[in-house]
């Protein structure tokens, strides 16, 4: 009786596990997100930052802790980013990248069927997901907002 318990158990967390790993099964990585040594800051507030085929990219959601609010369509599987209305900024926990981090993966990337929006669907950007659904987007396509200094001697973009 207790071997029957115990696999009963073991199956369950067999089929648990497997069920999880092919929602991304038929899904093709599109490569591989990567620790950072440059600096982020929206509005003097530094954000985790992460590279990506030579661009910089953040995390979309991370973005309401910096002023924005993310407005989810659900009819249109979309996300709209736009500025809030006050000046209220929590930011997030941000870390540097130890050295010996910079450029090695954090994260593979995949095509991402959510559609991000800059604006009230003004402009459409690309965004790109990890496996724990968070999403991604170039910093730089927050010019959209207003000023962006792109990355200097030091490592840094302003935003």
């Amino acid at each position: 009786m207790r071997g029957k318990k115990l696999f009963a158990v073991l199956a369950g967390i067999i089929i648990t596990l497997s069920s999880a790993v092919s929602a991304y099964a038929g899904e093709v990585s599109v490569g591989s997100l990567k620790y950072s040594d440059t600096n982020v800051y929206i509005n003097n507030y530094p954000i985790p930052s992460y590279e990506f085929e030579g661009e910089t990219y953040i995390c979309l959601e991370h973005l309401e802790g910096y002023g924005f609010n993310l407005i989810w369509d659900e009819d249109n599987n979309s996300k709209c980013i736009v500025r809030g209305n006050g000046n209220y900024i929590t930011s997030v926990p941000t870390f540097k990248s130890r050295e010996d981090q910079v450029g090695q993966e954090y994260k593979k990337l995949y095509k991402c069927s959510v559609k991000a929006y800059l604006g009230n669907y003004e402009k459409e950007i690309q965004c790109y997901k990890i496996i724990e659904g968070y999403l991604f987007i170039k910093a730089s396509e927050l010019a959209y907002f207003g000023k962006v200094e792109e990355a200097t001697q030091d490592g840094t973009y302003k935003i």
